[in-house]
């Protein structure tokens, strides 16, 4: 979470420090800098996010958007935030003179543990070794985990996720042999989720009861599909969703006229969002086109790729391999 935001010489904002909550109101008069303390979070996207080399066109020329237009002035944007009871802050500082863009200092601070800054072309390294040596102790009941899931043959995270399954079918399978396919799917989830075992995470939705079992109305997903290369051959594939990844999800209905573009905006965007939240390591699925229910199949059949494997349409492949380097 955001708690402190600290601006130096841009536009109104010339020696600015902000707190937030959990919830924040902006309220002042017209001209009072509302709207720049929103374009200073635009900036930070401009220049770390899409990466572009002269982030203050938009604004046509660094002038435009540094205090009072003393383009001797560099700009220093600080942000403070509370990651998991860890105080972490990161601070830029830099300058548009002669119409270029050059970083001057960054600071990026783990309180009470470590410091590391950049200046000149050289990085300085600070470090609290008691407080590293504590911070090392605290995660390595993490490691630990690690040692009892292999030696027990346990899940590694208590969160083993919602079953979810895609099931091809061959074309000379019946409809009676189908159904008792996903009466063998359903038996089969619950034996895993008490022989593993897995986290009974599915529950009623409302009344939050749960059976224990991972099944239950509509439970596991199972997507079935038919394949005319199969005969009465059946391909299952198990998927167990963790719910915090899950939580990351986002659907966005474009108009024609956002184009490539538009996708790209707001995949990147749905990324950045989402940060460190769900588990890594992070993998993406995008699904583009149909209608919102379809997108979101896509979406979720894509992570069922190896990773590395590009499409196999050449556009889409090319616009994989773009936003990889974003």
């Amino acid at each position: 979470m955001l708690k402190k935001l600290i601006v130096k010489n841009f536009k109104s904002l010339h020696d600015c420090e902000i707190e937030f909550g959990k919830f924040n109101v902006v309220i002042g008069r017209n001209a009072s800098g509302k709207s720049n303390l929103v374009e200073v979070f635009k900036l930070l996207r401009k220049i770390y996010v899409e990466r572009d080399p002269f982030p203050f066109l938009e604004w046509w020329g660094y002038n435009n958007i540094v205090w009072q237009g003393r383009e001797e002035l560099p700009i220093t944007i600080g942000l403070l935030f509370d990651i998991e009871g860890y105080e972490v802050y990161f601070e830029t500082t830099f300058t548009g003179v002669g119409g270029g863009f050059k970083i001057l200092r960054e600071v990026l601070e783990m309180k009470d543990y470590f410091k590391i800054t950049y200046e000149n072309g050289f990085i300085k390294i600070k470090n609290d070794e008691k407080a590293i040596k504590k911070l090392i102790e605290e995660r390595s009941a993490i490691i630990e985990n690690n040692e009892i899931a292999e030696k027990k043959q346990v899940p590694l995270c208590q969160d083993t996720g919602v079953p979810i399954v895609f099931l091809k079918i061959g074309k000379n399978i019946n409809s009676s042999e189908i159904m008792k396919i996903i009466e063998e799917i359903k038996e089969g989830v619950k034996r895993a989720t008490k022989e593993i075992p897995l986290r009974p995470n599915v529950v009623h939705p409302l009344t939050r009861e749960n059976f224990k079992t991972n099944v239950g109305l509509n439970a596991p997903f199972i997507n079935i599909e038919f394949d005319e290369n199969l005969d009465r051959e059946i391909e299952i594939t198990a998927f167990p969703k963790g719910a915090g990844s899950e939580n990351m999800s986002a659907l966005k209905m474009l108009r024609p006229s956002d184009g490539v573009e538009g996708i790209k905006k707001f995949v990147l965007e749905t990324i950045a969002d989402a940060g460190g939240k769900p588990c890594p390591p992070i993998v993406v699925g995008v699904g583009i086109g149909g209608t919102a229910d379809i997108a979101l199949k896509l979406a979720k059949k894509a992570l069922l790729r190896d990773i590395g494997e590009r499409h196999k349409d050449k556009q889409v492949a090319e616009l994989e391999k773009e936003l990889l380097r974003r």
